[in-house]
């Protein structure tokens, strides 16, 4: 669950980096579904508030230049410039909430299952923002 200072500038943000944002509620108050076109991943954003303010998040674009031109229709721009690590180029940018995203471009395909994969970049994600 993210939460977010204003739900729906957030949503329209992800939904222009390409995932889905679907407004509804399930038994409790309205919010966004957010996620990419597959039903294995699904992230549901919800208002913030003083018991859960933020969160941080990962992201797989297939280009970070188009990804960072998006943002910057947003007013949102890399908080440092773009890194080379592996097989693997990422920025960081703050998203509308100031929520620390890693956009990460892929030089090639993995053989980790989506799961595996998933997990791996939250782990580097986690060292390099705190050791970067």
């Amino acid at each position: 669950v993210l939460r977010a200072q204003d739900k729906k500038r957030t949503a329209e943000f992800y939904r222009a980096l390409g995932l889905t944002a679907d407004e509804h509620a399930h038994g409790g108050p309205t919010h966004f579904e957010i996620g990419p076109n597959d039903s294995a991943v699904v992230i549901e954003l919800y208002q913030a508030s003083e018991n859960y303010p933020k969160d941080t998040l990962m992201l797989g674009v297939e280009s970070l230049e188009k990804a960072l031109e998006v943002c910057g229709t947003f007013s949102i721009f890399p908080v440092l410039g773009i890194k080379n690590v592996g097989s693997m180029r990422f920025v960081y940018v703050l998203d509308p909430d100031e929520r620390p995203l890693m956009l990460i471009e892929q030089y090639r395909t993995t053989s980790l299952s989506g799961g595996c994969l998933l997990l791996s970049l939250f782990l580097f994600g986690l060292l390099l923002f705190f050791f970067v």
